[in-house]
């Protein structure tokens, strides 16, 4: 079957916060209904004639497992709209888009909402076994002497909580954390504490820059955050302003505290928020008169050894631009996951 065109009409995010400040009583769902329904709106799609949205999600509530189905009806589409959910870790709005693209591609759809939200804040904290199988027996216990008996084996080292965006972060294959596999790929590639600083100095001088500038304020899509949710948060909570490489070589590494290179001071930050696409396909866009802001033209997804994740990039760029017989000094713009 031949495959047809897919269009990104048009994308927006909200702002990115560390998890715990301005957006973290925020709940994950309103991470993304405010940004469907502007470009919804803003585009002239009628709430009737989406075809899916498709949101990727790593630690959501329990009680927003399919929270991408939560985000169309918060957003106002019909109730007649499927929506799901996917999981890719890192890649998981990655994963969103891929799927919208094949299902365009392939005529299976016209209009799709396709992207990310995550609410690091809002992963809980979790009983270990111990714990749950005290409440478990309280809950089994029919007599007040049964219930005694139970009460009896608790100990106060049950309550200590199983940390979920920690478990999240950590391979349960190799047993490594995010930060630890990086300073795998820093010793493997030579890359040295003094590169990674200035890499990350920059990127927060960059980041200051662009928004001082206001070169966001046509990706952003403000959100009602604070602790009482009392402010209108417009601007991403994070890049530092006062942010020198000489400063950021006084931080002690965090993950391998004897040698190691990363630091919380040149790693990403663990952070709130959601980003969101409208995909089209050919005909979508001349029925509603849009104007694209990009023809998408291939994925690639690759695996590769967990302890090496952060390498994932790499082979599958080079996949994709086989795929799509480009190569890397076509690129005017590259952003890596």
């Amino acid at each position: 079957m031949e495959m047809k065109p897919v269009y990104l009409v048009d994308g927006r995010r909200t702002p990115q916060a560390k998890a715990g400040t301005v957006l973290s009583d925020v709940e994950l769902p309103f991470l993304g209904t405010s940004l469907l329904k502007l470009l919804k709106d803003a585009h002239g799609i009628p709430t009737d004639r989406v075809d899916e949205v498709i949101i990727g999600n790593l630690g959501a509530k329990a009680k927003y497992s399919n929270v991408s189905r939560i985000v169309a009806l918060e957003s106002g589409l019909t109730k007649r709209t499927s929506a799901y959910t996917v999981n890719r870790n890192c890649a998981s709005a990655m994963e969103a888009m891929a799927q919208g693209f094949l299902k365009l591609a392939f005529g299976q759809a016209q209009v799709i909402f396709a992207g990310g939200i995550e609410s690091m804040s809002g992963m809980p904290l979790l009983y270990g076994p111990e714990m749950t199988d005290l409440f478990v027996g309280l809950m089994k216990a029919k007599t007040l002497s049964a219930r005694w008996q139970v009460i009896k084996r608790f100990r106060p080292r049950h309550l200590k909580p199983v940390i979920a965006v920690e478990q999240g972060l950590t391979d349960p294959f190799c047993g490594l954390n995010m930060g630890q596999t990086a300073e795998l790929l820093a010793r493997e590639f030579g890359i040295t504490r003094k590169e990674q600083d200035e890499f990350a100095n920059r990127s927060h001088k960059l980041a200051v820059a662009a928004r001082e500038e206001g070169r966001f304020g046509d990706e952003i899509v403000p959100v009602i955050g604070g602790k009482k949710l009392d402010r209108l948060i417009e601007e991403d909570f994070g890049p530092r302003k006062d942010s020198s490489a000489e400063g950021l070589g006084k931080m002690r590494p965090f993950f391998d505290r004897k040698s190691g290179t990363v630091t919380i001071g040149n790693a990403c930050p663990i952070t709130d928020g959601g980003a969101l696409w409208l995909m089209c396909s050919e005909k979508a866009v001349e029925t509603y008169g849009l104007k694209p802001m990009a023809k998408m033209l291939g994925f690639h997804f690759a695996g590769v050894e967990p302890e090496r994740m952060g390498i994932g990039p790499v082979p599958a760029m080079g996949h994709v631009l086989k795929k799509c017989n480009m190569s890397l000094d076509q690129m005017d713009l590259i952003e890596i996951n």
